[in-house]
């Protein structure tokens, strides 16, 4: 009809009808605050610091995909996060009946990777790149548990959808 909803209407509207209190600006600082544990997480190979975060099951089995190649061929990725840019909101949207916020952001990161013998097999110690990230976070039913076993359901935002959308060398 004339009068419907954008889409973007419509994932605020669920947004704010499942959380009353969402407030964008503190979303995205929340989101600026976890990212760098759950890329640290990644970069360090740690699958059970990931499993903390806010990563959804999907996006963990890709993650854990890449660590474990990693540890096959014997490779560390140099973890360190130097500094990291304002959360940038690209948009609002609807994705499987659930409201998806698509992120961005970038962060100065080491490309250095070495092998088990410590030989730099990529990149350099000195080799810092703007890495520039998009994020994707759905708002989805979690099953939660108390400390007496209860269980129960509440909407939380996991992270969906990790793009490294491009690196820059970051001139000395």
């Amino acid at each position: 009809s004339m009068f419907t909803e954008t889409e973007q209407g419509e994932a605020y509207r669920v947004i704010r009808q499942r959380d009353p209190l969402f407030n964008m600006s503190d979303f995205m600082a929340e989101v600026k605050r976890d990212a760098p544990k759950v890329l640290g997480a990644y970069l360090r190979g740690d699958v059970d610091a990931l499993r903390a975060t806010n990563i959804s099951k999907e996006m963990l089995e890709r993650l854990s995909g890449q660590m474990n190649l990693w540890k096959q061929e014997g490779q560390f990725v140099d973890p360190r996060i130097l500094d990291f840019s304002d959360v940038e909101l690209m948009e609002v949207r609807m994705m499987e009946n659930e409201p998806l916020v698509v992120l961005t952001f970038s962060c100065q990161q080491i490309n250095c990777v070495r092998d088990k013998s410590g030989k730099i097999v990529e990149g350099a110690e000195d080799d810092i790149q703007s890495v520039h990230y998009l994020w994707a976070m759905q708002l989805a039913d979690k099953k939660f548990t108390t400390d007496d076993g209860r269980e129960y359901t509440k909407p939380a935002w996991e992270l969906r959808e990790l793009v490294l959308r491009g690196m820059m060398s970051v001139a000395a």
